[in-house]
C-alpha cells in the first residue's frame, strides 16, 4: 500500500469458534515486526477457520524487515517497496 503500509491477508487462521472479538496487535523493534493475533479465548471447545485482513506499518522503502506472526510461529524476511507483493504459505 502507499504511504509505507503493508496489507496482510492471513487466510484460514484457526481460532476459537465462539470468539466475539478478534484483535491484531503489531509492534516494531528495530527491523523486527511482531504480530499477535488474539481470539479473546472464547468459551467453545472447538476451533474454526477465519480470514484476517489488516495493515501494518509504516515501513521505509528499500529497508529489510523480519515479519514474525506469533500465533503460528511464522517468520519471514522481506525488503519493503510500495510495489511489494508476495504470498507466503504457512502450515499450522
Amino acid at each position: 500500500m502507499k504511504g509505507g503500509w503493508l496489507h496482510v491477508e492471513h487466510k484460514n487462521v484457526f481460532l476459537n469458534c465462539c470468539t466475539e472479538d478478534i484483535k491484531v496487535d503489531a509492534s516494531m523493534n528495530g527491523s523486527v515486526v511482531t504480530v499477535m493475533e488474539d481470539d479473546g479465548r472464547g468459551l467453545c471447545n472447538c476451533i474454526c477457520p477465519y480470514d484476517l485482513d489488516y495493515e501494518i506499518g509504516p515501513f521505509t522503502k528499500g529497508s529489510t524487515y523480519r515479519l514474525v506472526v506469533k500465533r503460528v510461529g511464522f517468520e519471514k524476511e522481506f525488503t519493503f517497496s510500495e510495489n511489494y507483493q508476495n504470498t507466503f504459505t504457512v502450515r499450522e
